[in-house]
């Protein structure tokens, strides 16, 4: 059993989730509340509606409706008369991915960059008469870090900027590194050398 978590381990640190995986995590941390609302508020049955034009609101569509089945409710379709089921309207208020500063641990070693994946939802129940059963926020966040050598693979398409745009640049210490590694180096020559003198 410790075998396959090291290997499932390994996995992850060698080949770090995209953007949209990130994306993924957070809107199902941020719906997985959802079935718990609708059922206190007696709803069983309902029908699912998305609202606003963001482009991940298809990632919270799916997202929403394989929550809800899995937990033992039905979405249907559509409404008619004879059928007036509940109404969820979904409206994501902030999705997507954005970065954060880049940085080492040391003064050598690989650049990473920390990527925060958050999710933002107005969750409202309406009756087939208008009615509010149910308004709630629902919201998560979920952030990592990966080598900023990565991040144009991890990104994505460049439509999709609310997968992560702008990726940030490397800084201005590229001359100053390797001056710093240099003398860091030449100082532990020196002092291997003139101990060995004495």
């Amino acid at each position: 059993m410790s075998s396959i978590a090291l290997i499932l381990t390994l996995f992850v640190v060698l080949y770090p989730p995209t953007n949209l995986e990130l994306t993924e995590r957070a809107v199902t941390e941020a719906c997985s509340g959802l079935p718990s609302q609708l059922k206190a508020s007696s709803i069983d049955t309902l029908s699912l509606q998305m609202e606003g034009n963001h482009q991940g609101g298809w990632l919270v569509d799916q997202t929403a409706v394989s929550l809800l089945t899995e937990e033992g409710l039905t979405i249907m379709g559509s409404t008619s008369e004879e059928n007036s089921y509940p109404i969820l309207k979904l409206r994501p208020m902030d999705l997507g991915v954005r970065y954060g500063d880049v940085s080492r641990a040391w003064l050598v070693g690989t650049k990473k960059v920390e990527r925060v994946a958050s999710c933002e939802l107005s969750a409202t129940a309406l009756d087939a008469h208008g009615h509010v059963l149910m308004s709630v926020r629902l919201s998560a966040t979920v952030s990592d870090e990966v080598p900023h050598s990565d991040l144009s693979r991890l990104a994505g398409s460049e439509q999709e900027t609310w997968l992560g745009s702008g990726i940030p640049e490397e800084g201005g210490t590229s001359l100053l590194e390797p001056l710093v590694v240099s003398g860091v180096v030449a100082s532990l020559i020196y002092l291997f050398y003139s101990s060995r003198a004495e």
